[in-house]
C-alpha cells in the first residue's frame, strides 16, 4: 500500500475536506485533485492455476481522539463541539474487525477500481486498487471545533478460486500476506471558532511501508459479509 499524492505536490497532501473548505461533511483520504488517498498494488509469480489474486480488507478499528482531543469531561473525542461536548465515530451494535465491502458485492474481496494483468511473458500477475475512506460527520457538525480520528485497516492478499459446494458456486481463499495502513484524520477550527477548516495533518495516510508486508497463511479476521463496515459505522454522542 502506497500513500498517494498529486504530481508536484511538495506537501504530499492526501487528506482533504469531503466538500468545500470545511469539515461540515467530514474529511476524506483524497488529494486536492480528488484522487484516491491510498494506492494498492501486489505482484506475484504467475502459474496456470485455477483462480486469481485478490485483495480482502478488514477495518481493525477507529481511534477517537488519537491526537489528544478530549471533551469537557476529559474523554477522548473524535468530534469536539464548541461547548465542550463531543461525538465519536464508531460501530452500531457491532465489533471490530469488520469486513470492508459494498452492498451487493458477490463475495468478500475488495473491489473499487480493481485491475488484474498478466505480464507479456506470462511470468507475473499484478493487481491494483485504491481507497479513499470518508469519515462522514455527526449531527450539528457546523458547531464543531475539532475532528480527530485514526482509521485503521488491514489489507490482505489472497488467492481466490471458485468451487462448487452442494451445487452452489462459492469463493475459496488461500491467504498469502497482509499489510497494515492507516489514516490520521485531524482538523481544527481557527481560534476555536466553528466551523472546522484547518487540516492539521495534510498527509495523514501512512502504511507499514510501500513494499512492506507480512507473509501469512492465516485467514482474514473478518469474513462475515453481514454486517459490513460501511453499513454499521456511525457518529454517536460521547
Amino acid at each position: 500500500m502506497t500513500p498517494n499524492k498529486d504530481a508536484g505536490d511538495p506537501l504530499g497532501q492526501n487528506v482533504d475536506f469531503y466538500v468545500g473548505n470545511n469539515a461540515n461533511q467530514g474529511l476524506q483520504a483524497e488529494t486536492p485533485s480528488v484522487s484516491y488517498g491510498a494506492s494498492f498494488r501486489a505482484v506475484a509469480v504467475y502459474a496456470t492455476l485455477s483462480g486469481e489474486l485478490r485483495f480482502i480488507q478488514n477495518i481493525k478499528g477507529l481511534d477517537n481522539g488519537y491526537n489528544g482531543t478530549t471533551n469537557i469531561n476529559g474523554a477522548p473525542a473524535g468530534w469536539l463541539y464548541a461547548d465542550g461536548s463531543s461525538a465519536n465515530w464508531q460501530l452500531d451494535n457491532a465489533t471490530f474487525p469488520m469486513l470492508d465491502i459494498d452492498a451487493g458485492d458477490p463475495d468478500q474481496t475488495y473491489v473499487q477500481e480493481f485491475t488484474s494483468t498478466i505480464s507479456p511473458d506470462k511470468t507475473t500477475m499484478t493487481i491494483t486498487d485504491n481507497d479513499s475512506p470518508w469519515t462522514q460527520s455527526p449531527d450539528n457538525a457546523p458547531n464543531g471545533i475539532a475532528e480527530d480520528v485514526r482509521f485503521r485497516p488491514r489489507l490482505y492478499l489472497v488467492w481466490r478460486w471458485i468451487q462448487t459446494v452442494q451445487g452452489n458456486s462459492v469463493s475459496v481463499f488461500y491467504p498469502l500476506a497482509y499489510t497494515n495502513w492507516q489514516v490520521n484524520f485531524y482538523a481544527k477550527a481557527d481560534f476555536g471558532i466553528p466551523p472546522i477548516k484547518d487540516i492539521v495533518i495534510l498527509n495523514g495516510v501512512s502504511s507499514d511501508g510501500s513494499n512492506t508486508y507480512t507473509a501469512s497463511n492465516a485467514p482474514p479476521e473478518a469474513l462475515n459479509m453481514t454486517p459490513y463496515f460501511n453499513f454499521v459505522n456511525v457518529w454517536r454522542s460521547s
